[in-house]
């Protein structure tokens, strides 16, 4: 069996280095930021990094203007990219004076395992968080009303690779399943360099995916990508043997992190807790996402598609010309998440409104996205299928009255078959 050197070699030495405040920093808080506390940590982390992400931005890349730190949804912003250089610069940096003060020692084989088992636990943590979320069916749902309702034409490379893996459930699990198994076998020193690869050819999937669909987690998936890649390195020329050159390889023995059995049999212990807890707090998050977005959950009131039959604008008639922008020809209201909807116009403009519905006094807020000013309409509902708004919508009173529409898609009707005489392909 092969044993380490006792002696790394300079490069070796320089890169574990530079690495190690690079994974660091990019890990941090983790795992302070652990449900339920992720919110109030990446916020501090946030915080931490705004002075000095906005002093480089100004004064060494001349970016003009504040560098928004708000929480969009992107991990691609400019204060992502910044922060990104500067991670980079400090890990330069930081393994430059570390060589400089720590020029004697012979190797890190000790802060390796440690630094291993910490990113061995980041990445499957993250993997069970992108999983379970997969498996539940909550990162990429079915493709909601507003979506089947627009001319694909319209949909950004992100809204399609979002709809088409929305639109099967067993596709969505089966990602899922792959990330969780991948991150599983991070849990194990025996089981390590399997989860690596697996969770390196995942997570090269998915940053491809993000890549080509323009999804703004290509920095954080690229890390993930690069944290699979860290575990397999030190085990990367016995693949190449094994594989490639047909020659036999005895991979690299995973060392415990003590000398003392009963430190082990406690590490033991509290990794075990640390595994429940990941498996408990991703589960629970998600089943609490299906009671509030599945199927089970209780849409929103008025939630459908409705028809515009006929509409009063200050008691006068108006004509349903093609090429009016200010005739409501159809009225989207979403289910889940509820409090908004959309208005198509006749010419095919579309307003997105908030749309918040008071069931007790009869009466529906329906203003633009963009406008903080409630704009209150009287519903009424003769029968089931046919909706009357009275209001006021630019300063003009209102009256419609809209039929209610089935909504019926192919893509929600059509499932899997085993024969098919001809392709499906509509």
């Amino acid at each position: 069996m092969e044993h380490q050197p006792l002696r790394w070699t300079l490069a070796q030495r320089f890169s574990f280095r530079f690495f190690a405040i690079f994974l660091l920093l990019n890990m941090f808080p983790f795992p302070a930021n652990i449900y339920p506390n992720e919110y109030f940590m990446d916020g501090l982390t946030y915080t931490i990094w705004g002075a000095l992400v906005q002093w480089t931005a100004t004064h060494l890349l001349g970016i003009p203007g504040e560098i928004s730190t708000q929480v969009t949804g992107s991990g691609d912003t400019t204060f992502h990219w910044v922060v990104f250089g500067l991670t980079l610069f400090f890990s330069l940096l930081g393994a430059l004076i570390w060589s400089v003060l720590d020029r004697h020692r012979a190797h890190y084989q000790t802060l390796m395992v440690w630094l291993r088992v910490y990113s061995r636990y980041y990445l499957a943590y993250m993997m069970f968080v992108y999983g379970v979320i997969k498996i539940y069916h909550l990162q990429m749902p079915d493709p909601p009303l507003y979506r089947l309702d627009e001319p694909f034409g319209e949909f950004s490379l992100m809204g399609v690779l979002w709809s088409f893996m929305g639109s099967s459930k067993a596709y969505s699990a089966f990602s899922g399943w792959a990330e969780v198994i991948a991150g599983a076998l991070l849990f194990f020193r025996r089981t390590t360099l399997l989860g690596a690869i697996m969770c390196f050819a995942v997570m090269l999937n998915v940053f491809m995916l993000n890549m080509c669909y323009d999804v703004p987690v290509k920095l954080f998936s690229g890390f993930l990508l690069l944290t699979s890649a860290f575990l397999i390195a030190p085990d990367f020329r016995r693949l190449i043997q094994f594989f490639l050159q047909q020659k036999t390889a005895a991979l690299l023995p995973e060392k415990p992190l003590f000398e003392s059995k009963k430190w082990n049999i406690g590490a033991q212990i509290f990794k075990y807790i640390v595994v429940c807890w990941i498996i408990y707090s991703n589960v629970d998050s998600s089943i609490k996402g299906v009671k509030e977005y599945g199927e089970s959950a209780i849409p929103a009131p008025l939630s459908g598609i409705y028809k515009v039959k006929s509409m009063e604008r200050n008691d006068t008639l108006v004509p349903p010309l093609m090429t009016d922008s200010t005739y409501w020809r159809k009225l989207l209201v979403h289910a889940f998440p509820a409090g908004w909807g959309r208005i198509t116009m006749a010419n095919e403009q579309r307003e997105y409104c908030t749309f918040i519905v008071d069931t007790v006094k009869h009466q529906v807020d329906i203003h633009p996205v963009n406008d903080t000013i409630p704009n209150l309409f009287a519903y009424e509902q003769p029968d089931s299928i046919t909706l009357i708004l009275k209001g006021v919508w630019n300063k003009d009173s209102l009256s419609v009255r809209l039929k209610k529409v089935d909504g019926w898609y192919k893509m929600r009707d059509r499932s899997f078959h085993w024969i098919n005489e001809y392709p499906n392909n509509r």
